[in-house]
């Protein structure tokens, strides 16, 4: 039987008139923190998945208001569990990782010198103020970790945001004419659901296939379930064979790989007997190449509009090697590295990705190294450093302890391969400076591998195996 108090109906009336008198937007958020407070004083597992599915879905290209909203909800909702939770006592806080201290610390020192020297300290002050909260968001969700459910409370959420981002693209796909004749005639489309930019969705759906595959995995699951699993993979990968985000089906091949190697090594053997048996009969089907060469564009490899961003990027680290151009000026001295003409067709894709990329540069560490300098590039690379190899421990200490955390030591491995691959030739994903959307589920990622490390090390150090 659920209870409400006179005085939180009284104070929740209270602040929603204020809210109403102050800005119509405010209204919406107290009526939402309301509810929200009515369902934690009842099942906390509420809030924490619909801010992850809020985050991943609702927070896209939909509506400037609704981004608004969701964005103050989520933050004032995880900081009201948080301090619920932890109160103001620092001491019992979480502690991070000591690499991962060192991480941000640089991260922001670089940020901060590079906002200083650059020709726009207003816009470098905004891009780390967002990374600012975008960090914290990340320390709260990683402070709710606790045990194994926890963990499945985010990927269960992860997984289910692509799934519904994967039914809206294959509904827009299907209700569309006009892709239907582009793929017939062309050979491929570019779908993006709830996003206008179709790469980040097939980032996103690289990270949910990966998941639902290492799902297949754990133990207890029945044929039911199985034969559900496997339905989401067939729909996120058609979806993601839609969005043809080329670097995103490179990364879902190069995790899932991976994790079948090292969960099934018979199976993986198959597999590629399989592929390449296939694959080598389709070779000879003259229909089958143009097919294969229409969608994956093999020849526009050596015309990609990529080349010239990187080579924009490029003169801006010749031009500015110590500090870089400034956080999130990137798209500033596109025009002028600019390695075409005017007027050109190169210089219209250029000019679109200019004003609608959040990171046009699509390379991660040439963005890094563009922004912030030689010190950008480093800590690129260091972030990438410290997530193998606490995923490497985590595989370690699970192997003999639990199979279920092993199993997702491997797949968040894989993962990070897949998107480590992407970052060469994708700007988002990683670390664009608080862009929540796109960032969040590797973060989260990152936060379950740090602590199935910690909880498994403590667990080993306990029974006296390994000394601190």
């Amino acid at each position: 039987m659920v209870t409400i108090k006179n005085s939180d109906i009284l104070a929740a009336l209270v602040f929603a008139l204020l809210a109403a008198v102050v800005h119509p937007l405010l209204l919406y958020i107290v009526a939402g923190l309301t509810i929200l407070y009515s369902y934690y004083e009842h099942s906390q597992k509420f809030i924490l998945p619909f801010a992850i599915l809020s985050y991943l879905i609702l927070v896209s290209d939909i509506d400037e208001r609704i981004r608004l909203t969701i964005n103050i909800f989520n933050f004032l909702a995880l900081g009201y569990l948080f301090f619920r939770e932890y109160g103001i006592e620092i001491k019992i806080y979480k502690k991070l990782p000591r690499e991962l201290i060192a991480f941000f610390s640089m991260i922001f020192l670089s940020m901060l010198l590079s906002t200083v020297f650059s020709e726009s300290m207003l816009t470098g002050f905004k891009e780390i103020g967002r990374t600012l909260l975008f960090t914290l968001i990340i320390y709260w969700f990683y402070s709710f970790i606790k045990d194994i459910k926890n963990i499945f409370i985010y990927l269960n959420a992860i997984m289910a945001a692509g799934i519904i981002i994967s039914i809206y693209i294959m509904v827009e796909f299907i209700n569309s004419d006009k892709l239907q004749y582009l793929l017939l005639s062309s050979g491929f489309v570019t779908v993006g659901g709830f996003f206008t930019n179709s790469t980040a969705v097939g980032g996103f759906l690289a990270i949910t296939i990966s998941l639902s595959m290492a799902y297949l995995f754990l133990n207890q699951l029945t044929e039911v379930k199985k034969y559900f699993i496997w339905t989401f993979i067939v729909l996120q990968l058609f979806s993601l064979l839609l969005t043809n985000a080329r670097a995103a089906i490179l990364a879902a091949a190069i995790s899932n790989i991976f994790i079948i190697f090292k969960l099934r090594k018979k199976l993986f053997r198959k597999i590629i007997l399989f592929s390449a048996i296939i694959f080598s009969i389709l070779f000879f089907i003259p229909q089958f190449n143009l097919i294969f060469d229409s969608f994956f564009r093999t020849n526009r490899v050596l015309e990609n509009t990529r080349y010239y961003l990187w080579e924009m990027a490029w003169g801006m680290i010749r031009s500015h090697p110590v500090f870089g151009v400034g956080p999130g000026m990137f798209r500033n001295y596109m025009y002028t590295y600019l390695p075409v003409p005017l007027g050109s067709w190169t210089e219209q894709q250029i000019y679109v990705l200019q004003k609608i990329a959040a990171a046009p540069a699509h390379n991660f560490f040439l963005l890094q190294a563009s922004e912030l300098g030689l010190a950008g590039l480093f800590v690129s690379i260091y972030l990438f450093f410290i997530f193998f190899k606490f995923c490497a421990a985590a595989m370690r200490l699970t192997y003999l302890q639990s199979k279920q955390e092993y199993i997702l030591s491997v797949a968040i491995t894989g993962i990070g391969l897949g998107l480590f691959a992407r970052s060469f030739f994708e700007s988002t994903g990683i670390f664009t400076n608080g862009w929540i959307a796109r960032d969040l589920p590797f973060w989260i990622l990152f936060a379950i591998i740090i602590f199935m490390n910690e909880k498994n090390k403590n667990k080993i150090v306990k029974s006296g195996k390994l000394s601190k």
